[in-house]
């Protein structure tokens, strides 16, 4: 230890001690901030028989030799009961139970996740219980658990989700920016002469449709990335000539397996670091101008980091680095940002695990104007319609129709409702015999999206197409609690078209249809408010707590979208913007006008 961090420990306990009766032995300093020329800030761990107690973690600040300020977040031990220290069973034994009771697959092998003892509040009555914790992603990149099982019960106490999925659906800004700094984002500040180059959608345009593509020439920042984007052993040249350096590693992930099925493409710039890929045409399928997308999923993720990098987003702070370059903090945490992911639609995600850690980046697809997905074969509605298909389950096909046999689902009727409805799978199947191997009819009702499709699957569904109970055309249904869980295709089609099928399968009529994937896309790798959004989780969750914490933004009422607005916002400011004129956010996302 140094002589620094010595005085500094020495300030901490004499403090601590002189006004809060608490003890060197009871915390320890979890990480701290000690480059700033102003004041250095310390979080403590608060400690319970020298185990940790989970998110109980106190900030302090010291200037020269005093303390400047003491947020205190200990648990008082003095009220909380400590339910529990006896140890029945071992960490591989927690593990399988969680696996077993949650019903999750982890991505890994479970014999790499490891586990560590931690004191937790227990939902149920707020006492300390003795914890195995231990976090891993599930398959296809859905969640990040974090999770805490009783050492004496084997039972799951808590349950933490460090995968953030953010909802832009009728976002705007219309509050104050006040504010009289400036960055200027086009200015060539690289000193690596690496002569990479990109045609992007140059910050701090959100969008193409705000502004043209743009190609800009080592637009590295010296200080943040001083070897260049592409660098990761700290000596002049790069290591990687595709989309993949020290902060970021941007690939797609069609599949939506998470990069299970092999290695995922990513654009390769040759020797030369040339992305300059001019298939600026967006009215072809994403796939086509695949390069171009992912090309500025790597230009916005580096943008973030190297522009927070400037306001205090450090090494030392808990950024994303593959090599902090002798500057403190933990690396080999560089962002892996998974574009035109087909796990998923109209949505982005982001899981922050502590310092040292990759998170996880995704990016889908969201659906533009409904195309004619649905085919009827046969009889006297037969022809083609429109529907919408589901931001969530399997994708329909693009090449070869999904074909099938119609079947409207029946269930028990709630009698408490004003109108009981017996097609809207709110209630228990009563004829799932009948849906199995069919693509089955449901009615939109009361219930969410999620829950009926997959009652719908268990039952032997093959796809689903959903009946709009209200006028007008197919509306895009969201994944609700159940969604994630989906592996059927679904579409929604329009009220006058289904309840004419309805009419038809209730005069038990025989009917053939097929499903194709029918809709234009467009991908939120383009739109930089979405990325910086996203990025923006990664910084509020490193910096809430200290970059060895992930925890502490996962509670109902945390701020964490509001802050990843807020980060869009900024990295996205023209001069024309003002106070006085709301703003939309995802708006090329959502397919809305700017």
């Amino acid at each position: 230890m140094s002589a620094s961090a010595q005085q500094s420990n020495s300030i901490i306990d004499s403090f601590l001690m002189r006004n809060y009766s608490i003890t060197s032995n009871s915390y320890e300093i979890k990480s701290s901030i000690e480059n700033n020329p102003n004041y250095s800030v310390y979080y403590l761990q608060q400690k319970y028989n020298g185990i940790e107690i989970h998110n109980s973690i106190s900030t302090l600040s010291i200037k020269g030799d005093d303390v400047k300020s003491f947020s205190n977040r200990f648990t008082d031990l003095k009220s909380t009961k400590v339910e529990g220290s006896i140890i029945k069973i071992d960490s591989k034994t927690a593990i399988n139970n969680s696996l077993i009771e949650l019903a999750v697959r982890p991505e890994i092998d479970i014999n790499s996740i490891n586990a560590k003892l931690k004191y937790v509040k227990s939902d149920e009555n707020k006492g300390l219980k003795l914890s195995w914790n231990f976090n891993f992603l599930t398959d296809k990149h859905k969640h990040w658990y974090n999770i805490f099982v009783d050492t004496e019960s084997g039972k799951v106490i808590k349950v933490e989700n460090w995968m953030v999925k953010c909802s832009f659906e009728n976002k705007d800004d219309s509050g104050s920016h006040n504010h009289n700094h400036e960055i200027n984002l086009n200015q060539n500040l690289s000193q690596t002469n690496d002569g990479s180059s990109y045609n992007v959608v140059s910050l701090p345009s959100p969008s193409p449709n705000h502004g043209p593509f743009e190609v800009l020439v080592e637009p590295a920042d010296p200080n943040a990335s001083p070897y260049g984007w592409h660098d990761t052993d700290g000596v002049v040249g790069p290591e990687y000539t595709i989309t993949r350096g020290n902060n970021v590693y941007a690939k797609e992930d069609d599949e939506g397996d998470g990069s299970m099925s092999g290695i995922d493409y990513s654009p390769d710039g040759g020797t030369s670091l040339t992305f300059n890929f001019d298939n600026t045409n967006l009215d072809q399928p994403p796939a086509e101008y695949m390069d171009l997308a992912i090309t500025n999923l790597f230009y916005t993720n580096n943008m973030m980091h190297d522009i927070w990098y400037r306001y205090g987003f450090d090494e030392i702070s808990g950024n994303f680095q593959e090599n902090n370059y002798g500057n403190g903090g933990q690396g080999s945490d560089s962002v892996n940002a998974d574009g035109q992911d087909g796990s998923g639609f109209n949505n982005a995600s982001f899981g922050t695990p502590p310092d040292g850690q990759n998170p996880q980046m995704t990016m889908f697809l969201w659906n533009g104007p409904a195309g004619d997905a649905l085919t009827v074969l046969n009889g006297s509605l037969a022809g083609s319609y429109t529907g919408q298909p589901a931001a969530f389950g399997d994708p329909l096909p693009t090449d070869n129709a999904l074909t099938g046999e119609l079947s409207l689902l029946y269930d028990q009727p709630d009698f408490t409702e004003p109108q009981p409805d017996p097609h809207d799978a709110c209630q228990t199947i009563t004829n799932p015999s009948e849906l199995v191997g069919k693509i089955v009819v449901i009615r939109r009702g009361t219930c969410e999206f999620g829950s009926k499709i997959l009652a719908a699957e268990n039952a032997g569904a093959l796809a689903v197409i959903m009946v709009n109970n209200e006028p007008g055309g197919p509306i895009s249904m969201g994944a609700g609690a159940d969604g994630d869980s989906v592996t059927i295709p679904s579409i929604m089609i329009g009220q006058t078209d289904g309840e004419a099928l309805i009419a038809e399968l209730q005069a038990n009529q025989t009917i053939n249809v097929s499903l194709i994937n029918a809709t234009n896309y467009t991908d939120s790798n383009l739109d930089n408010e979405i990325i910086a959004h996203e990025y923006g989780h990664g910084i509020s969750n490193r910096l809430m707590g200290g970059a060895q914490a992930a925890s502490c933004m996962t509670n109902a009422e945390q701020q964490g979208e509001g802050f990843s607005d807020w980060f869009g916002l900024m990295i996205t400011l023209s001069e024309n913007d003002s106070p006085a004129l709301p703003r939309g956010v995802a708006t090329y996302s959502a397919g809305q006008t700017p």
